[in-house]
């Protein structure tokens, strides 16, 4: 008996330092990764632009097109909510958490291109909605788990254990360069190409065997407009 009370008590002994260990995992993989996700720098410009003013001008939504070809540092009173692979699920969110801590957006220009709509977002290896831990500030668990069908326990594991459930943040694109206006300098090196044999390859895997317009992606196009509309925008 004896002996069987030492195993228990060593076995809990093994599992308080397996959660210890695992914690330190997480808060490292937060500051180590997550706070240096250019997504995470953004964030952070947002809170401190909108401490100055409520107000921007000229709002800037889209993909990698919007954020590679737009500098909102030479435009006054703009700002720029784009980023890789941003769907109009995740516009959608954003348009919806400013006009609902009332930021006064005056004109808003949303990225139309051939890809928009394409059902190729749905062939990533990676969940349809990243950056849970922003997206979960504007719409609670539930909301999220219709929109991404996921299951809402899957969801809260990713947003409170970041390290196991949201690993694909190990292969986003970093930042150490801080965010103005929400324009982002970019460190990397672009690879000289042929440009028409990189057009060809995007567009084969953009749109071979995909729906060119998805009508999940639509549905939340016509959503954000909506509620520019009703905002006034």
């Amino acid at each position: 008996m004896k002996e069987f009370k030492k195993l228990i008590g060593r076995g809990i002994i093994i599992l308080e330092l397996f959660l210890l260990l695992f914690l330190i995992l997480n808060v490292l993989y937060t500051k180590l990764v997550i706070e240096k996700t250019i997504a995470f720098r953004k964030a952070e410009s947002l809170t401190k632009y909108l401490s100055k003013s409520p107000e921007i001008n000229y709002a800037f939504f889209g993909s990698s097109h919007t954020e590679n070809s737009v500098n909102s540092e030479f435009i006054p009173d703009s700002y720029k909510f784009s980023g890789g692979a941003i769907t109009y699920l995740e516009t959608y969110y954003e348009l919806k958490k400013l006009t609902k801590e009332n930021v006064n957006i005056k004109y808003a220009f949303l990225e139309l291109d051939m890809h928009t709509f394409s059902s190729y977002q749905f062939s990533f290896e990676r969940p349809i909605l990243l950056n849970l831990w922003y997206y979960s500030s504007i719409a609670n668990l539930s909301e999220i788990s219709i929109a991404t069908n996921e299951p809402q326990s899957k969801l809260w594991f990713q947003l409170h254990f970041p390290v196991v459930g949201n690993g694909e943040n190990f292969f986003v694109k970093k930042s150490d360069s801080g965010s103005s206006n929400g324009y982002s300098k970019s460190d990397e090196n672009i690879p000289v190409e042929d440009i028409d044999e990189i057009a060809k390859r995007r567009a084969d895997r953009q749109f071979r065997n995909r729906e060119i317009i998805s009508e999940y992606y639509f549905d939340y196009f016509i959503k954000t407009l909506e509620i520019a509309k009703r905002n006034n925008i």
